[in-house]
């Protein structure tokens, strides 16, 4: 790009933009001493992944970071600008082509924002449906443990009757009420009990 072409650019762009993207605000300020670009989120990092991720996608990484916001520049050997331009002509400095350097556009450092806010949020969702999916299902081996709690519970209520000094077998019908009772205790313990052979005794003595 020519350094006229680059100042009609710069001259279309402005020098500041601030807009709301998915909850999150993003500015992009020019600094006129040297007129490149700077982009920047209003956002803090929860961890030090989070700030890392920012730091990998930002142009050239994380130069600020202040009061709430997190920013990059795009004044490094790689980037120009109009005025930097001129003033290593005017001391002669002339350009590195080798490091193939470029003039960083609002629209790229705006991309760069977006690209990073998609990249959080993205990243926030999934940890919330991981969150949801572990409280689900720690709530599903809750209820399984009450309903464990309760077949216990249910099981000691008929072995105790079934023991019960003062339950007395005196006829065939009590009998049959007992195997129903030991049929029943059998499905709660899946079969591992029984109690029968320790009462038909009385029968005898019906």
């Amino acid at each position: 790009m020519e350094l006229k072409e680059m100042k009609e650019l710069v001259k279309k762009e402005g020098n500041f933009k601030s807009r709301m993207y998915k909850g999150i605000r993003y500015e992009i300020v020019r600094y006129e001493h040297l007129g490149h670009l700077c982009g920047y989120l209003h956002y803090v990092p929860r961890n030090d992944e989070e700030r890392d991720v920012i730091d990998y996608i930002f142009h050239r990484g994380i130069t600020y970071e202040n009061d709430g916001v997190i920013g990059f520049d795009c004044a490094h050997a790689i980037d120009l600008s109009p005025k930097k331009i001129e003033i290593d002509g005017k001391f002669g400095l002339g350009i590195p082509t080798f490091l193939k350097p470029e003039y960083r556009t609002m629209q790229y450092v705006e991309d760069i924002l977006k690209r990073t806010i998609d990249k959080l949020v993205v990243d926030k969702s999934n940890k919330q449906e991981s969150d949801y999916k572990w409280d689900f299902e720690q709530l599903e081996q809750i209820k399984d443990q009450q309903k464990e709690d309760k077949k216990e519970q249910a099981i000691k209520e008929y072995a105790e009757l079934l023991y019960a000094e003062d339950y007395v077998v005196v006829s065939n019908e009590r009998m049959q009420e007992l195997k129903l009772k030991e049929k029943m205790l059998g499905k709660l313990t899946d079969g591992m009990a029984t109690v029968l052979k320790e009462v038909e005794g009385v029968i005898i003595n019906d």
